[in-house]
């Protein structure tokens, strides 16, 4: 939907072992359908990152 300009979205990072209490969700937007393109379009993806690498990020 996102490749198609049907919904906006702000993806959260993905830390598969991240602590349940530091977890965020994904925010989404349907979008007016004349906003809507038959053509794809680029669009950010979630990134996925071990909890190591951005445990300071959450903690401090």
């Amino acid at each position: 939907m996102k490749k198609y300009n049907l919904i906006n979205c702000r993806p959260t990072d993905f830390v598969p072992d991240m602590p349940e209490e530091k977890r965020r969700a994904s925010t989404y937007k349907a979008n007016h359908f004349e906003a809507f393109t038959q053509t794809p379009i680029e669009y950010d993806k979630r990134r996925v990152f071990s909890w190591d690498t951005v445990k300071d990020f959450y903690i401090s």
